[in-house]
């Protein structure tokens, strides 16, 4: 009597599943020669502004997205989660974010976030460090 198994079953659904799967995100640091850098730290400026105690700052799923505009111009907006201290010393907790080098917006101060997030992160490039 031949024994049945079921590994190669196994292995084959496994290998499928994998190959389903999207690629990782790689968090990679800004290179000076891409045109990327260029707009990172200018956009942190103006977290910095926007922040009342921007030395707390930390951030988590932080992505460069382009934004073109209807003119057809682009530039980089750097879309994620943000949590800094309030001006009572206290964590606010994590919100979202978006931040260029002309503005910079968190979920709670600004009444029409979603849609902000909507148009500005909706092309993202690449996971970064922020």
């Amino acid at each position: 009597m031949r024994r049945l198994t079921f590994a190669p079953l196994i292995l084959g659904l496994v290998g499928i599943v994998a190959a389903c799967k999207p690629a990782p995100v790689v968090e990679t640091p800004p290179d000076p020669d891409d045109a990327l850098y260029n707009y990172l730290q200018p956009s942190k400026d103006q977290m910095g502004v926007l922040l009342k105690d921007a030395d707390t700052a930390r951030y988590k799923d932080v992505w460069a997205s382009r934004f073109v505009a209807g003119d057809g111009q682009s530039a980089f907006v750097f879309c994620g989660n943000v949590n800094s201290k309030n001006g009572m010393g206290a964590y606010t907790g994590y919100q979202r974010f978006v931040a260029t080098g002309d503005l910079a917006e968190v979920e709670e101060e600004y009444s029409d976030f979603g849609q902000l997030w909507n148009l500005m992160c909706a092309n993202p490039v690449r996971k970064i460090s922020f």
